[in-house]
Protein backbone atom coordinates (compact mmCIF):
# COMPACT_ATOMS: atom_id res chain seq x y z
CA UNK A 1 0.00 0.00 0.00
CA UNK A 2 1.25 3.46 -0.80
CA UNK A 3 1.68 5.98 1.96
CA UNK A 4 -1.00 7.88 0.84
CA UNK A 5 -3.07 4.61 0.69
CA UNK A 6 -2.04 4.07 4.54
CA UNK A 7 -3.29 7.54 5.10
CA UNK A 8 -6.94 7.22 2.91
CA UNK A 9 -7.25 3.67 5.53
CA UNK A 10 -6.81 5.52 8.42
CA UNK A 11 -9.96 5.59 10.12
CA UNK A 12 -8.83 7.39 13.06
CA UNK A 13 -7.20 10.16 11.88
CA UNK A 14 -10.18 10.77 9.19
CA UNK A 15 -12.97 10.99 11.15
CA UNK A 16 -11.12 13.15 13.89
CA UNK A 17 -10.05 15.45 11.42
CA UNK A 18 -13.79 15.39 9.66
CA UNK A 19 -15.65 15.97 12.75
CA UNK A 20 -12.47 18.75 13.83
CA UNK A 21 -13.76 20.27 10.25
CA UNK A 22 -17.38 19.92 10.24
CA UNK A 23 -17.36 21.97 14.06
CA UNK A 24 -15.18 24.75 12.88
CA UNK A 25 -15.73 25.96 9.17
CA UNK A 26 -18.46 27.64 7.85
CA UNK A 27 -20.23 28.27 5.13
CA UNK A 28 -18.44 30.15 2.23
CA UNK A 29 -15.27 30.09 4.20
CA UNK A 30 -11.45 29.77 1.92
CA UNK A 31 -9.46 26.75 3.27
CA UNK A 32 -5.69 25.48 2.82
CA UNK A 33 -5.44 22.46 2.25
CA UNK A 34 -1.27 22.78 3.30
CA UNK A 35 0.36 19.58 2.19
CA UNK A 36 -3.01 18.46 0.71
CA UNK A 37 -1.47 14.58 -1.02
CA UNK A 38 -4.70 12.96 -2.50
CA UNK A 39 -6.75 16.31 -1.25
CA UNK A 40 -9.05 14.62 1.20
CA UNK A 41 -9.08 17.23 4.43
CA UNK A 42 -9.95 19.52 1.48
CA UNK A 43 -12.68 17.65 0.34
CA UNK A 44 -13.77 17.26 4.20
CA UNK A 45 -14.15 20.99 4.06
CA UNK A 46 -15.50 21.66 0.55
CA UNK A 47 -18.04 18.83 2.20
CA UNK A 48 -18.44 21.37 5.39
CA UNK A 49 -19.40 24.26 3.19
CA UNK A 50 -16.14 25.67 2.60
CA UNK A 51 -16.57 27.91 -0.70
CA UNK A 52 -13.19 27.33 -2.03
CA UNK A 53 -9.55 25.30 -1.16
CA UNK A 54 -6.56 26.32 -2.13
CA UNK A 55 -4.28 22.93 -2.01
CA UNK A 56 -0.60 22.53 -1.89
CA UNK A 57 1.64 20.05 -2.33
CA UNK A 58 5.26 19.33 -3.39
CA UNK A 59 5.03 15.65 -4.80
CA UNK A 60 2.58 14.94 -7.91
CA UNK A 61 0.29 13.39 -6.04
CA UNK A 62 -1.26 16.42 -6.34
CA UNK A 63 -2.16 15.88 -9.73
CA UNK A 64 -5.38 13.26 -8.33
CA UNK A 65 -6.11 15.59 -6.02
CA UNK A 66 -7.15 17.58 -9.67
CA UNK A 67 -8.55 14.16 -10.92
CA UNK A 68 -10.80 13.64 -7.61
CA UNK A 69 -11.68 17.15 -7.38
CA UNK A 70 -12.90 16.87 -11.21
CA UNK A 71 -14.46 13.71 -10.48
CA UNK A 72 -16.33 15.08 -7.24
CA UNK A 73 -17.61 18.06 -9.34
CA UNK A 74 -16.09 20.28 -7.21
CA UNK A 75 -13.11 21.75 -10.05
CA UNK A 76 -15.04 25.71 -9.93
CA UNK A 77 -14.56 25.46 -5.83
CA UNK A 78 -10.37 24.13 -6.05
CA UNK A 79 -7.34 25.80 -6.70
CA UNK A 80 -4.06 23.58 -6.29
CA UNK A 81 -0.23 24.38 -6.58
CA UNK A 82 2.56 22.28 -7.51
CA UNK A 83 5.39 23.39 -5.13
CA UNK A 84 7.06 24.43 -1.42
CA UNK A 85 4.46 26.45 0.48
CA UNK A 86 7.25 28.89 1.57
CA UNK A 87 7.97 29.51 -2.66
CA UNK A 88 4.54 30.10 -3.57
CA UNK A 89 2.22 32.90 -3.35
CA UNK A 90 -1.45 31.88 -2.55
CA UNK A 91 -4.24 33.36 -4.74
CA UNK A 92 -6.61 35.23 -1.95
CA UNK A 93 -6.24 34.96 1.84
CA UNK A 94 -8.24 31.88 3.34
CA UNK A 95 -9.93 31.71 7.01
CA UNK A 96 -8.22 28.46 7.39
CA UNK A 97 -5.09 25.89 7.23
CA UNK A 98 -5.19 22.19 7.49
CA UNK A 99 -2.57 20.10 7.82
CA UNK A 100 -1.29 16.79 8.66
CA UNK A 101 2.56 17.14 8.78
CA UNK A 102 2.40 14.91 12.20
CA UNK A 103 4.79 11.86 12.46
CA UNK A 104 4.55 8.53 15.24
CA UNK A 105 6.55 11.18 17.34
CA UNK A 106 4.23 14.76 16.84
CA UNK A 107 4.96 17.75 14.99
CA UNK A 108 8.60 16.64 14.04
CA UNK A 109 7.79 15.63 10.52
CA UNK A 110 7.69 18.98 8.61
CA UNK A 111 10.50 22.57 9.35
CA UNK A 112 8.13 25.00 12.03
CA UNK A 113 9.89 27.44 10.02
CA UNK A 114 7.45 26.24 6.77
CA UNK A 115 4.42 26.48 8.48
CA UNK A 116 5.11 30.07 10.60
CA UNK A 117 5.41 31.13 6.74
CA UNK A 118 2.22 29.84 5.65
CA UNK A 119 0.60 31.32 9.01
CA UNK A 120 1.78 34.54 8.30
CA UNK A 121 1.05 34.78 4.08
CA UNK A 122 -1.71 32.83 3.89
CA UNK A 123 -4.19 33.54 6.31
CA UNK A 124 -6.29 36.60 6.74
CA UNK A 125 -6.02 38.63 9.51
CA UNK A 126 -7.84 35.84 12.50
CA UNK A 127 -6.79 33.03 10.25
CA UNK A 128 -6.73 29.80 12.21
CA UNK A 129 -5.44 26.12 12.04
CA UNK A 130 -6.06 23.00 12.35
CA UNK A 131 -4.89 21.35 14.34
CA UNK A 132 -4.04 24.13 17.11
CA UNK A 133 -1.37 22.54 18.93
CA UNK A 134 0.42 19.43 19.44
CA UNK A 135 1.54 17.39 22.60
CA UNK A 136 4.47 14.90 22.71
CA UNK A 137 4.72 12.50 25.43
CA UNK A 138 7.28 10.29 26.40
CA UNK A 139 7.33 7.32 28.92
CA UNK A 140 10.15 4.82 30.02
CA UNK A 141 8.84 1.32 29.19
CA UNK A 142 9.74 -2.59 29.80
CA UNK A 143 9.52 -4.11 26.60
CA UNK A 144 11.34 -6.84 25.23
CA UNK A 145 9.95 -7.89 22.30
CA UNK A 146 9.77 -4.12 21.19
CA UNK A 147 13.33 -3.97 21.73
CA UNK A 148 14.43 -7.16 20.22
CA UNK A 149 12.71 -6.59 17.04
CA UNK A 150 14.69 -2.63 17.00
CA UNK A 151 17.94 -3.84 18.07
CA UNK A 152 18.11 -7.47 18.33
CA UNK A 153 20.17 -7.95 15.31
CA UNK A 154 23.03 -5.98 16.23
CA UNK A 155 23.22 -7.55 20.03
CA UNK A 156 25.06 -10.76 19.24
CA UNK A 157 26.77 -13.02 16.88
CA UNK A 158 24.99 -14.09 13.45
CA UNK A 159 26.13 -15.89 10.57
CA UNK A 160 30.19 -15.94 11.80
CA UNK A 161 29.74 -12.01 11.98
CA UNK A 162 30.01 -9.85 15.27
CA UNK A 163 27.18 -7.22 14.72
CA UNK A 164 27.31 -5.77 18.34
CA UNK A 165 29.39 -2.27 16.66
CA UNK A 166 26.07 -1.67 15.55
CA UNK A 167 24.06 -1.42 18.71
CA UNK A 168 25.03 2.07 19.30
CA UNK A 169 24.40 4.17 16.02
CA UNK A 170 21.36 1.51 16.03
CA UNK A 171 19.86 2.70 19.25
CA UNK A 172 20.17 6.53 18.26
CA UNK A 173 17.31 5.83 15.57
CA UNK A 174 13.09 6.38 15.92
CA UNK A 175 11.54 3.16 15.43
CA UNK A 176 8.06 2.78 15.04
CA UNK A 177 5.87 -0.06 17.05
CA UNK A 178 2.86 -0.95 18.40
CA UNK A 179 3.74 -0.51 22.25
CA UNK A 180 1.28 -2.36 24.56
CA UNK A 181 -0.10 0.66 27.36
CA UNK A 182 0.72 -1.66 29.84
CA UNK A 183 4.40 -1.75 28.99
CA UNK A 184 4.74 1.80 30.91
CA UNK A 185 6.84 2.04 34.01
CA UNK A 186 5.35 4.96 34.94
CA UNK A 187 3.00 7.37 34.14
CA UNK A 188 3.43 9.45 30.73
CA UNK A 189 4.38 12.99 30.83
CA UNK A 190 4.28 15.22 28.16
CA UNK A 191 7.71 17.04 27.00
CA UNK A 192 6.78 19.45 24.28
CA UNK A 193 3.88 21.34 23.99
CA UNK A 194 3.41 23.30 20.50
CA UNK A 195 1.07 25.14 19.50
CA UNK A 196 0.92 25.42 15.89
CA UNK A 197 -0.98 28.97 15.76
CA UNK A 198 2.44 31.05 17.05
CA UNK A 199 4.19 31.79 14.10
CA UNK A 200 7.16 33.55 15.69
CA UNK A 201 7.34 30.74 18.07
CA UNK A 202 7.46 28.10 15.36
CA UNK A 203 10.36 30.40 13.67
CA UNK A 204 13.02 29.40 16.60
CA UNK A 205 11.55 26.16 17.44
CA UNK A 206 13.28 23.24 18.06
CA UNK A 207 11.06 19.94 17.30
CA UNK A 208 13.16 17.76 20.22
CA UNK A 209 13.06 20.50 22.61
CA UNK A 210 11.65 20.63 25.73
CA UNK A 211 11.93 20.77 29.58
CA UNK A 212 13.67 18.01 32.00
CA UNK A 213 11.70 14.88 32.74
CA UNK A 214 12.01 12.98 35.98
CA UNK A 215 10.10 9.23 35.69
CA UNK A 216 9.74 7.44 38.64
CA UNK A 217 9.83 3.84 38.21
CA UNK A 218 5.82 2.32 39.30
CA UNK A 219 6.74 -1.38 39.10
CA UNK A 220 9.57 -3.67 38.40
CA UNK A 221 10.85 -4.92 35.13
CA UNK A 222 13.88 -3.51 33.04
CA UNK A 223 13.72 -0.62 31.19
CA UNK A 224 14.35 -1.33 27.47
CA UNK A 225 13.66 2.35 26.43
CA UNK A 226 11.25 5.24 26.03
CA UNK A 227 8.13 5.31 24.06
CA UNK A 228 6.52 8.38 22.41
CA UNK A 229 3.43 9.59 21.08
CA UNK A 230 1.77 13.14 20.13
CA UNK A 231 -1.51 14.17 21.06
CA UNK A 232 -3.24 16.74 18.50
CA UNK A 233 -5.75 19.20 19.32
CA UNK A 234 -7.84 19.15 16.42
CA UNK A 235 -10.37 22.03 17.98
CA UNK A 236 -13.87 21.78 19.45
CA UNK A 237 -12.59 19.49 21.97
CA UNK A 238 -11.56 17.04 18.86
CA UNK A 239 -8.47 14.94 19.75
CA UNK A 240 -6.69 12.90 17.71
CA UNK A 241 -3.37 10.87 19.41
CA UNK A 242 -1.69 7.84 18.43
CA UNK A 243 -1.34 7.13 22.58
CA UNK A 244 -1.08 3.13 22.83
CA UNK A 245 -4.63 2.95 24.57
CA UNK A 246 -6.25 4.67 22.00
CA UNK A 247 -8.07 3.52 18.62
CA UNK A 248 -4.80 1.88 16.53
CA UNK A 249 -3.39 4.75 13.64
CA UNK A 250 -1.13 3.76 10.93
CA UNK A 251 1.57 6.28 13.11
CA UNK A 252 1.85 3.68 15.74
CA UNK A 253 4.34 4.66 18.63
CA UNK A 254 7.80 5.56 18.56
CA UNK A 255 10.28 3.80 20.25
CA UNK A 256 13.72 5.17 21.68
CA UNK A 257 15.32 2.28 22.79
CA UNK A 258 18.58 1.92 25.27
CA UNK A 259 22.25 0.91 24.02
CA UNK A 260 21.81 -2.06 26.71
CA UNK A 261 18.26 -2.88 28.79
CA UNK A 262 18.22 -1.68 32.16
CA UNK A 263 17.02 -3.50 35.47
CA UNK A 264 14.55 -1.34 37.39
CA UNK A 265 12.77 -1.33 40.91
CA UNK A 266 10.21 0.53 42.08
CA UNK A 267 10.11 3.82 43.13
CA UNK A 268 13.83 4.39 41.30
CA UNK A 269 14.39 6.76 38.60
CA UNK A 270 15.62 5.20 34.71
CA UNK A 271 18.06 6.95 33.23
CA UNK A 272 17.59 8.95 29.79
CA UNK A 273 18.33 7.39 26.60
CA UNK A 274 21.96 6.08 26.64
CA UNK A 275 22.69 6.97 30.21
CA UNK A 276 21.49 11.17 29.36
CA UNK A 277 19.03 12.70 31.05
CA UNK A 278 15.69 13.26 29.77
CA UNK A 279 14.35 16.35 27.84
CA UNK A 280 16.61 19.89 27.87
CA UNK A 281 18.12 20.01 24.49
CA UNK A 282 18.88 16.36 24.14
CA UNK A 283 17.74 15.35 20.13
CA UNK A 284 16.53 11.85 19.72
CA UNK A 285 18.69 11.10 16.15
Amino acid sequence: MSEHGYLLADNPRNRAFERAIQAQIEPGQVVCDLGCGTGILGFMALRAGAGRVIGIEQDRVIDEARQLAAANMWSERTVYLQGRSDELSPPEPADWIVVEWLSSLGADEWPPWILADALQRYLKPGGRIIPAAVQHYLVPVCAPETWTAALGHASGTRYGVDWRPLLDSASKRLYAFDIPAESALDTPRCWLDVSLSDAERLRSLNPFEGGPLAFTVQRDGDCHGLAGWFAADLGSGITLTNAPEAAPTHWRQTFLPLAETAERQKGRHPDGPRGQTLGGKQQPS
